[in-house]
């Protein structure tokens, strides 16, 4: 077998750098996903701590539109969610209306006095909060998801003294990254 000349050798060195300048490549884009899936990780387990925080401290005490403002203020800074809103249960029925909103459009606000949204027997007795990604959404999920233009959503409880006062919505219109979400919904 015939000695390799110095170009059949300096070729082969250049590929190789080749190779190993995408694989660093590759390698840095995963660090940098990695980096950010641990950013919105921490900024996910804020915002859920604040929105606890926020089903405790509820009360009919504070005005709404004061509840409202602080809720809206905490939660976009932690989320970096699209839309908030606060949901108000009728007096007579287990229906659900709009009632302070932010982050929809006029045309999305007009329709929004038409919208009654039924909360089924389980989550009436259960209240546990819903965390809904465009995974796999239910049937009530997509309901959701198609009535407020929102990917996915965290559904919220308001109680007062243990009756049901309502629900605080947060959605993002998208999801950033998904491979974030996964990475994300492994870790908790």
């Amino acid at each position: 077998m015939a000695e390799p000349t110095n170009e059949q050798l300096e070729r082969e060195i250049a590929y190789y750098k080749k190779q190993l300048d995408s694989v660093a490549g590759i390698s840095l884009n995963d660090q940098y996903k990695l980096a950010q899936a641990a950013y919105d990780s921490s900024q996910f387990q804020k915002g859920f701590k604040i929105i606890v925080d926020l089903q405790h401290t509820f009360n009919v005490d504070e005005p709404l539109d004061s509840f409202y403002s602080k809720a809206m203020e905490k939660i976009q800074t932690h989320l970096a969610v699209h839309k908030i809103i606060l949901l108000k249960r009728e007096s007579t029925s287990y229906y659900l209306s709009p009632f302070l909103w932010t982050g929809f459009t006029q045309q999305e606000s007009v329709s929004f006095s038409n919208i009654k949204i039924e909360v089924s027997k389980q989550f009436k007795e259960k209240k546990l909060p819903l965390l809904n990604s465009s995974i796999k959404p239910s049937s009530f999920e997509k309901k959701i998801q198609h009535i407020f233009s929102v990917s996915n959503f965290i559904w919220s409880w308001l109680t007062i003294d243990g009756n049901l006062w309502g629900v605080l919505l947060t959605g993002r219109n998208y999801e950033r990254d998904m491979f974030s979400f996964r990475l994300i919904l492994k870790l908790t």
